[in-house]
């Protein structure tokens, strides 16, 4: 009678286990060299009109069409051609004040905000979910204003949901933001000077600025807390001949809101037309314009004033605008 043993010898199981070991080992260490590879950051890149010195990804690129925006450049196959579509982007903005707090409130209305630092300032974060026709779009928004008063943001669109290498990727490429030749000093007095206005100013009220869209303008926003509960816009503009304050109003409005309620008058002083006009679509995602003002004294002293606020501030906004206008005081005439 015969019998047989089948296994295996202890040598040959230990040289088992080693090359186990190993090919975990190997595994983990590609893991690790693709998600540092995922992280490495390209060489510092001034951003044209800005103090802004940004690294972004490595083998990201600059987009030809949106100004402070880079993506990352995939190939797809599509009809039998290749073509050259974005898998991620990021864009950077500095002192773009309207839009940004704009960009800000229109956040806040559909997302918590949450602790989120752009170049070592603290600020906060914001993860904005659009439903798609077949996925969930999302993007990520940090805002920060510095000690100056610089207003500082960074938006991050994945591609589709946000994933943790994501967020990681994002803490990244904020830390290695530096800001260059930027003018340190906060002076209000400037600010306003410059814009050619004056106004009591209340406690809480920080003047952003200047900044130049169509005309001398700048931005109030409430310093009360961050991130602010609403901001103010100010641009001056000017009365063509026969032109009245009324027809100036509602065709601004016509260009911001689309939809808003009849022009209404102000009390004011007695050499100044105030009016407003609010807008009639919900503020929220789509839009954080609550009111639109008019100042009007003479035709080359006019200042058009935008209330600015998420869905629960809004009716903090536009007193604050009311406030605003009926207050406010031109230095010079419109620098034409």
């Amino acid at each position: 009678m015969y019998e047989m043993h089948v296994g295996t010898r202890p040598a040959r199981r230990a040289v088992l286990l080693l090359i186990v070991a190993g090919a975990l080992v190997l595994s983990v260490g590609l893991a690790w060299m693709q998600v540092r590879s995922a992280r490495t950051l390209a060489g510092p890149v001034p951003i044209e009109g800005t103090p802004l010195v940004v690294r972004p990804p490595a083998g990201w690129v600059a987009s030809p069409r949106e100004p402070g925006t880079f993506i990352k450049p995939i190939r797809k196959r599509v009809w039998g051609r290749d073509v050259w579509t974005a898998d991620r982007k990021v864009t950077f903005s500095y002192n773009d004040y309207f839009h940004q707090l704009q960009q800000l409130f229109e956040a806040m209305a559909v997302s918590p905000a949450e602790p989120g630092s752009i170049a070592r300032f603290p600020g906060v974060q914001f993860v904005i979910t659009e439903p798609k026709k077949r996925w969930l779009q999302q993007s990520v928004y940090r805002w920060v204003t510095t000690p100056w008063g610089g207003q500082l943001s960074v938006t991050y669109v994945p591609l589709g949901e946000a994933t943790a290498g994501d967020l990681d990727l994002l803490d990244v490429i904020c830390a290695g933001i530096e800001i260059k030749g930027a003018d340190h000093e906060r002076n209000d007095a400037k600010t306003l000077s410059r814009v050619g206005v004056s106004f009591p100013r209340p406690d809480g009220w920080q003047v952003l600025g200047p900044q130049v869209m169509a005309g001398p303008g700048m931005c109030i926003q409430d310093a009360a807390q961050t991130p602010p509960r609403w901001a103010l816009a100010l641009f001056r503009r000017w009365l063509r001949p026969g032109q009245s304050p009324e027809n100036l109003l509602a065709m601004e409005a016509s260009k911001t809101l689309g939809r808003f309620v009849v022009p209404a008058r102000q009390p004011a002083a007695p050499d100044a037309y105030v009016a407003y006009v609010r807008n009639a679509q919900a503020i929220g995602a789509h839009s954080a314009i609550v009111s639109l003002w008019v100042v009007a004294v003479e035709p080359d002293k006019v200042a058009i004033i935008y209330a600015l606020a998420d869905p629960q501030h809004a009716s903090l906004a536009d007193a604050a605008a009311g406030r605003l206008a009926s207050q406010l005081r031109f230095l010079t005439p419109y620098p034409r």
